[in-house]
Formats: structure tokens, sequence, C-alpha cells
């Protein structure tokens, strides 16, 4: 139970930090990088709605989030009745409105640790351009990553962000007078950096199960 209810708290100060990290990446890049005019109203317009979500979320796991949820899918239809989900769904929405209730500091302090580790992408951002032979500029640095971030946020839907890493890269640095295939270059090496990490995973994770499995 509490750990169902600590990753349901995690997911929400995850998204709140991503967004807390776009808000001053946009407030920072928007005033003083010449971007297409409908860049500046969708980044707008989607950073509004994304405050607005984080707010309704926080206001509906307070409240109960998960009971209300398996209530509204049973009308639909698309649950059927099962007392021992009902039951634990119950429980999970008293344990996180708890650790709202009573956890506030730790709240903040995981959005902002989650806020910090947007932010490293930055680092990343100037060592490939830097190997990309292309300047390296505060303001570059943190229009692309903003604006990456921002793409993958928007394109969350597509598995495994087929494409649509790269087309996103290919697109933001032509709107910044880039070479956009540098900006192909750009997405295919993060691409390969991401496939890298989450195959060291794996492997760990392998591991593990043999290990456990022999004992």
């Amino acid at each position: 139970m509490d750990l169902a209810a600590s990753i349901s708290v995690a997911k929400l100060t995850q998204l709140a930090g991503q967004i807390a990290f776009l808000a001053v990446g946009l407030l920072l890049v928007l005033p003083t990088v010449s971007l297409p005019p409908p860049w500046h109203a969708a980044a707008s317009v989607g950073l509004a709605g994304a405050l607005a979500l984080v707010g309704a979320l926080v206001v509906l796991q307070r409240r109960g989030l998960f009971a209300p949820l398996l209530r509204f899918m049973r009308r639909l239809g698309f649950v059927r009745e099962h007392h021992g989900i009902a039951e634990f769904l119950a429980r999970l929405d008293v344990e996180i409105a708890a650790f709202h209730r009573d956890e506030g500091r730790g709240l903040a302090a995981s959005a902002a640790a989650f806020a910090l580790g947007w932010a490293l992408g930055l680092v990343e951002v100037a060592l490939l351009l830097w190997l990309l032979d292309v300047e390296v500029t505060l303001a570059r640095v943190v229009t692309i990553e903003v604006l990456a971030v921002a793409f993958d946020s928007v394109l969350f839907f597509v598995p495994a962000k087929a494409g649509t890493q790269e087309a996103g890269k290919v697109l933001i640095f032509g709107a910044l007078g880039l070479d956009p295939a540098l900006g192909l270059a750009f997405g295919i090496a993060r691409r390969v950096r991401e496939m890298s990490w989450a195959g060291i995973g794996m492997l760990l994770w392998w591991r593990r199960q043999a290990a456990l499995s022999g004992r």
C-alpha cells in the first residue's frame, strides 16, 4: 500500500517538477530567442494547461482519485464489480490524502528534485552541441532542451517516442536557424544514449531475476 501511494505521489511531483523546469525555461527563452509566432502562442497555452492539470491532480489526490475513478468506469461498463479492488483503491486514496496532509514539505522537495533532474539535461545538450561542432551558448542550450521536453510531453502517447524525438529536434534546429541535419544527428545521439541506458537497466534486472530464481 505504501509503495503504491508513494509511486502515485511521485508521479505527481515528477510532473510538477517538469512543468516548473519548463516554466522557468520558457520565461528565459521566449523574450530572448527569435521563434516563429505560433510557437510562442502554443508554448503559452500549453504551459497554462499544464499548470491547470497539476492543480487539478493535487485537488483530486487530496480528495480521493482512484476510488471515484473506479466508480465512474463501472458506470460506463468498462469495469466489473470487484470488492477487493474497490477496497484497495479506497485505502490507497486515504494513504495519498494523508501524505498530502502531513508531508507538504516532502512534496515540494520531491518536485524540486525532479526539476533539478530535468535541468541536468542542459549539460547533455551542451555536450552534444560541442561534439557536433555547433557554437554552445546558454540561450541556445536552454532553448533546445526546453522545446525538446515540451515536444516530448505533448507527444507522450507515441510509443517509445518513435520518430517524434528526431523530428522534434529537426524542427527545433530549423527554427533556431541551424542546419536541420544537425538536429537529426542530435536526436539520434540522444536516442542511442537512452537505449543504452535502458539496456543497462534491463541487463541488471535480468541478472537480479536470475540470481533470485537460482536460490
